[in-house]
């Protein structure tokens, strides 16, 4: 076995409640890979710059008290983590970033090799990466997938994302848009159209812009006449914040 599916760069390991979409308030274990493929100006966990030199460990949920660990990780010592958090139920192991798929073979042989402990495994990702998606579709329970509308009306990202979500569409998942003051009801209504059409049993989940304090900027009007547009396209459009800002949890 070569050194990329050996080991792996990541920034944070913990034990927490899932915060946004359909299954918030779900207990997971979080594993946060470094490194991501976009740049998106509203990301609370930017994915540039240089690799880590260490993984901050939340040992207790919620303390807040971290341990530092030195990257890269192995498989067997993120196996040993997993165990250790699994000794009381959770609902799976939530694969974040970043983006996880840019270590999509490191990720494959960590699933494959920890099945037997039969918990579920949940893949957030910001759904430009079909191929890579391709080599874990069999492996991952559901797929939190964002939808980053394009700056152009041709923008290869749309096709990206079309493809992803025809395979994403095997597992229980979702689609997610951040919601700020730039987004337009024409790029709403064609993401939810694409939604609809190649993920038609996926929610649709409008999720305003929400500050480290849990306050959103965007008025009440604006939010539900976005909601009342992406319902003439698609049949299950949700308006759900992160709540883990505003409960304080991370």
């Amino acid at each position: 076995m070569n050194r990329s599916l050996q080991a792996a760069h990541l920034v944070e390991l913990m034990t927490s409640a899932q915060g946004e979409g359909p299954w918030i308030g779900c207990r997971q274990i979080f594993l946060r890979f470094f490194g991501c493929n976009l740049d998106c100006s509203y990301c609370d966990t930017p994915g540039s710059g240089p690799r880590p030199t260490h993984c901050r460990v939340e040992r207790e949920p919620g303390s807040g008290l971290f341990e530092y660990w030195e990257n890269p990780f192995s498989l067997s010592r993120i196996e040993d983590f997993l165990v250790q958090q699994t000794s009381k139920p959770v609902h799976s192991v939530c694969l974040t970033g970043g983006e996880p798929l840019l270590q999509v073979e490191f990720i494959k042989e960590l699933i494959t090799r920890w099945s037997y402990l039969g918990i579920p495994f949940y893949l957030e990702t910001n759904g430009t990466l079909p191929d890579k998606l391709a080599v874990l579709i069999d492996l991952v329970d559901y797929v939190s997938m964002d939808i980053k509308i394009p700056e152009s009306e041709d923008s290869l990202r749309w096709a990206l994302h079309r493809d992803f979500l025809r395979l994403a569409a095997r597992k229980q998942g979702y689609a997610k848009i951040v919601i700020t003051d730039t987004v337009s009801e024409r790029e709403l209504l064609r993401a939810g159209e694409m939604v609809q059409r190649e993920a038609p049993t996926y929610p649709l989940i409008l999720q305003p812009l929400t500050e480290k304090d849990g306050k959103i900027s965007l008025l009440p009007s604006r939010l539900l006449a976005l909601q009342a547009a992406a319902l003439q396209v698609h049949h299950d459009v949700r308006l759900i914040p992160q709540t883990h800002k505003f409960l304080g949890i991370l």
